[in-house]
């Protein structure tokens, strides 16, 4: 497309905020707050997914490579801890997600 590139500096603004988010994750899950987590998962994954395809058009200085570098380090070692807590639980997850994708539903048909 021909939307401008996002600046690099804007990109760190969002690993930051990505890192956030994925100590909230990981923050929830220790508490074993379930509704927390499938409430906080697809906004963490849509933020990754958003900044991957953006990282892209980025050319990133040393410094701020570095700095990335550290950023992600961070989002990696709180995903993987958020991974062991939530794979245990994935049975109980499902059925939390299934009931909310219900209500959802429920809800499209009593408003449409």
């Amino acid at each position: 497309g021909n939307t401008p590139a996002t600046s690099c500096a804007d990109l760190l603004l969002q690993y930051a905020a990505l890192l956030q988010q994925s100590q909230q994750l990981l923050d929830a899950a220790r508490k074993g707050d379930w509704n927390r987590v499938v409430e906080l998962e697809p906004v963490y994954a849509a933020t990754s997914q958003t900044l991957q395809e953006q990282e892209r058009e980025c050319k990133w200085s040393e410094a701020a490579q570095l700095n990335k570098r550290e950023l992600i380090r961070a989002i990696l070692a709180a995903d993987q801890e958020t991974r062991q807590l939530v794979e245990p639980r994935q049975q109980e997850l499902s059925q939390i997600i299934g009931s909310l994708g219900t209500e959802m539903k429920l809800q499209k048909v009593y408003e449409g």
